[in-house]
């Protein structure tokens, strides 16, 4: 093991310290594991940017996509909105 000293907010520090005690885990535990959580999520610096650059534009054709339908929901609620509408007036003409 190597010795690291780092500086934590008071709340990081409560937070630890209450999370130790439910868990019944050390402190330094909970600190390491969340170092390796961290670290299992950094892409390498000499990761292929064409791949990530193809997936960003393959995902961007599903927004459109999904563009075109969110658009087409909203008007259909707007249709359902307005014939509901329109049965409450007249229900509130033949009071």
């Amino acid at each position: 093991m190597v010795r690291k000293q780092v500086f934590i907010t008071a709340d990081q520090n409560r937070l630890l310290k209450r999370r130790a005690g439910e868990t019944g885990m050390a402190e330094a535990e909970i600190v390491r594991r969340g170092i390796d959580l961290a670290l299992s999520n950094v892409q390498p610096a000499d990761a292929d940017w064409r791949s990530e650059l193809d997936e960003f534009v393959r995902e961007a054709g599903e927004f459109e996509d999904l563009a075109a339908r969110v658009q087409a929901n909203k008007r259909g609620q707007a249709d359902k909105w307005r014939k509901r509408l329109a049965g409450t007036r007249r229900k509130l003409a033949d009071l």
